[in-house]
């Protein structure tokens, strides 16, 4: 006989004034204190309209930033105006559990929330499912259906599945694909909350006069980004390769080069003549997708705001947990292979008249929708939490 063990999320007692509380009396603060956990830029990014929405609704919210970007985030907390309240200064996955343990203990929030697929948000749900403490998953569902692929993404947004009680979904496919796993508690499509940090990026350059245009003069502008695991190697070298060819046949190129490539001491030299640069702020960065002919990315987050602003883009990868970011001849899928990737890049800058704009992610209302769901399910549940049950076979 096999002995299986699964994880299933279920409700304790329910709090019985809950229903009707003052979320500004002190008891009302504790059980309405929610703690975010980040510790890269797409989180700060995705999660940041989130918590301004918590926050306009009354909610304490406590936000505890691991270290796993330590070269990045602070520059974009800043840009975010976003408050990080604890810093733990861990980047490695073995060393996050038990300091988010005492953190969870000392602060007690009613409710843990991460975002997307990183280390720092797998450490985030597992610490606070072990404190029976609820979690709710932001961009939960994304799937590629290849355990390593994007690795080791798609194996710890299975995990965070296993331990969420709430599963904020993007979109009705990935909503249909954690239901299709069996998992337990609620599932919710609110759209992708990096839309409304990108609708806040484009406000502020409204409010400026300054709309993000390009001249119709200049060279062909590509923007380029690589950094995951799965193009290291031969595979990074020929996505540099392609960048360097493309400069050199009269495109201005910019290629964005991620911290953890600064030990590589190959990569400028064969980036020539492509213009090589560190990460800028995210509004910056924004402007100059906005402006960019062709984006060619292997990035998650870059797919879904190159989509959102109508630009053509090369997804520099075998496959793509975003397919709703794709359109034919216009944003596709390419092999990290210099001519694959200089052959597509010429087919889609020789295509005239306005490229189509996805709204499949939303138009920029998920931090608000998912607030109301959180605040919602703490008031009427008081909390929740977590449990085991032993299947036989």
């Amino acid at each position: 006989m096999a002995i299986f063990i699964r994880l299933r999320p279920f409700c304790v007692a329910r709090t019985p004034s809950a229903g009707n509380l003052d979320i500004h009396s002190q008891e009302g603060a504790r059980l309405l204190s929610i703690m975010a956990v980040i510790g890269t830029r797409p989180e700060a990014v995705k999660m940041a309209p989130v918590l301004a929405a918590l926050e306009r609704r009354g909610a304490r919210t406590f936000v505890l930033a691991t270290g796993q970007h330590a070269d990045l985030l602070p520059q974009t907390v800043e840009c975010l105006d976003l408050r990080i309240d604890e810093r733990l200064h861990q980047a490695d996955l073995p060393h996050l559990l038990a300091p988010l343990q005492r953190a969870i203990r000392l602060h007690r929030p009613a409710m843990v929330v991460v975002q997307g697929d990183t280390r720092s948000a797998f450490a985030g749900a597992a610490a606070a499912f072990l404190e029976n403490v609820l979690v709710a998953h932001v961009e939960a569902g994304l799937r590629t259906g290849t355990p390593f692929d994007p690795f080791p993404e798609e194996l710890l947004r299975r995990g965070i599945a296993r331990f969420a009680g709430i599963h904020l979904t993007p979109t009705e496919a990935s909503k249909q694909a954690l239901l299709r796993e069996g998992v337990g508690g609620r599932v919710e499509v609110v759209g992708n909350s990096v839309i409304d940090a990108l609708e806040q990026v484009l406000a502020k350059e409204r409010r400026r006069r300054t709309p993000l245009r390009r001249s119709p003069s200049s060279r062909p502008r590509i923007l380029v980004t690589a950094h995951r695991r799965e193009n290291e190697g031969r595979r990074l070298k020929e996505i540099v390769a392609a960048a360097a060819k493309l400069a050199s046949e009269g495109c201005a190129v910019t290629l964005f080069r991620h911290p953890r490539l600064s030990n590589l001491s190959w990569f400028e030299r064969c980036a020539r003549p492509a213009k090589v640069s560190a990460p800028v702020p995210h509004d910056r960065f924004v402007s100059q997708l906005a402006c960019a002919d062709l984006v060619v990315t292997d990035s998650g987050g870059v797919q879904e705001e190159a989509a959102y602003l109508g630009r053509r883009m090369l997804v520099v990868r075998e496959r793509t947990e975003r397919p709703e970011c794709l359109s034919p001849g216009e944003r596709v899928l390419v092999p990290p292979n210099k001519d694959f990737i200089c052959q597509r890049a010429a087919d889609l800058m020789g295509r005239h008249g306005p490229v189509s704009r996805s709204s499949a992610l939303g138009t920029g209302t998920s931090g608000s929708r998912i607030a109301e769901i959180l605040i919602g399910e703490l008031e009427k549940a008081g909390n929740l939490s977590a449990g085991s049950e032993l299947i036989c076979r």
